[in-house]
């Protein structure tokens, strides 16, 4: 994770993270691609 100063100044503008950079930025556990079970359209 990140301390509370660095995350209050990376968010006090937008901030655009891919998936993989949210992991990294600590932001996020994982992303998930695909529900499991749920059909595709």
């Amino acid at each position: 994770g990140q301390s509370l100063k660095k995350i209050e100044k990376d968010t006090d503008r937008d901030l655009f993270l891919t998936g993989k950079q949210a992991v990294e930025y600590g932001l996020v556990d994982e992303v998930i691609v695909t529900r499991p079970g749920k059909p595709k359209l």
